[in-house]
């Protein structure tokens, strides 16, 4: 489903105030029913208004009390009592259909509101059984107006004019109720299946590719002929920042080095989460010197400059250990490319980190090569 209107869609974002705590699948319900609590305030706002004007007061006291049951339903609901809000929500509307039918009659159409009862029972999240026998009880009323009806007859018939009047509007107010509603579910549904989408592709953490769409996206450039560059990113004792300041430290660590590497390689490169504090980078086009470069500069960038964590009050030095491997002729797998990479970064951690290994040089990086390691092993310095 596409967006809704830019105006639509500003209004709709306002029933979004989640409270803490909820999944994914129960923000989708809680945004849905906001809509409909308000639509039902409205909808009472409005029937209480024409109620006043034809001097029906048992049918105003009725109206006025189901505005009641929807604030109520309202505020239960924002207390994460989804549920039983819906529940009361759907039963006091069927309750107030039966009244109405019984007073004025089938004429006037407030049957109509019967599936927009029932649409508020599709959308509750209960066990099949219980709502098969919500649906039930709320059938059971208006049957049970009728029925009375049949015996009866119609307590006070609206005349002709007002009762082709009210079914109008009955109609409109049903069909705004539909719209919204059904726009909401939609674009919710759409929504979050977007982001579901965006995880599968995307690492959360970081927001570099996901090890499954790196490894995707690379089989696609080896089925070129193109030169490629694959580099395999390690942060060097990054389980020891982990121990000596916590994985928050460690996270916010990763997330900056991504940053970093992005502003170093180009738009086209590519850059993939691959496990843990292990990064692989695919550079398309880069080949020989040109990507031992490459993997200089990233070394240098990452240990130019302290890490900051902890919300700015401590800082460590971060460096790169880098292992890279060059596509030759004919090379169609993307699994041994890594797994040269992989070899290629093992000799530069052996070899004292912070520096990079290619298929046929080692790299030290720069006059602080061996300066690095010791900083990080010992405990990080206040900013």
């Amino acid at each position: 489903m596409g967006s809704p209107h830019p105006h639509l869609a500003r209004w709709l974002l306002r029933f979004e105030d989640f409270p803490p705590g909820l999944t994914e699948d129960e923000k989708t319900f809680h945004a849905t029913f906001n809509v409909v609590y308000v639509l039902a305030i409205a909808s009472h706002l409005l029937y209480a208004g024409l109620m006043l004007w034809l001097g029906e007061m048992g049918i105003l006291a009725l109206d006025l009390g189901m505005l009641v049951v929807d604030l109520v339903c309202l505020q239960l609901h924002r207390a994460r009592r989804e549920v039983l809000a819906a529940n009361l929500l759907a039963l006091g509307t069927c309750a107030q259909i039966s009244l109405s039918l019984g007073y004025f009659g089938p004429a006037p159409g407030f049957d109509y509101f019967y599936f927009g009862a029932l649409l508020c029972i599709y959308c509750i999240r209960m066990p099949f059984t219980r709502r098969l026998l919500l649906c039930l009880i709320c059938l059971s009323m208006p049957l049970l107006a009728y029925v009375v009806l049949m015996f009866q007859g119609v307590a006070n018939p609206l005349p002709p004019g007002w009762a082709f009047a009210f079914r109008l509007i009955n109609l409109c107010v049903l069909t705004v109720f539909f719209t919204l509603v059904l726009v909401q579910m939609g674009w919710s549904a759409d929504r979050l299946r977007q982001r579901f989408e965006s995880r599968e592709r995307f690492d959360e953490l970081t927001g570099a590719l996901s090890r499954a769409e790196l490894i995707d996206k690379g089989r696609e450039m080896l089925m070129g002929t193109q030169p490629i560059s694959v580099m395999m990113v390690d942060v060097d004792h990054l389980g020891l920042i982990n121990e000596t300041w916590g994985r928050a430290a460690g996270d916010q660590v990763l997330k900056e080095l991504v940053k970093r590497m992005r502003s170093i390689l180009r738009g086209e490169d590519l850059i993939g989460r691959y496990g843990g504090e292990e990064f692989v980078l695919l550079s398309p086009r880069l080949h020989g010197e040109r990507a031992d470069q490459v993997a200089e500069r990233l070394c240098k960038g990452a240990s130019a400059l302290p890490f900051v964590i902890n919300d700015g009050i401590n800082s460590l030095d971060v460096s790169l250990s880098i292992g890279v491997a060059q596509r030759q002729s004919g090379d169609k797998d993307l699994e041994s490319l890594i797994a040269k990479a992989d070899v290629n970064l093992f000799r530069a951690k052996r070899e004292g980190c912070n520096r990079f290994v290619s298929d046929n040089q080692l790299g030290p990086v720069s006059r602080r090569a061996r300066r690095v390691r010791a900083r990080t092993l010992r405990s990080p310095h206040a900013r």
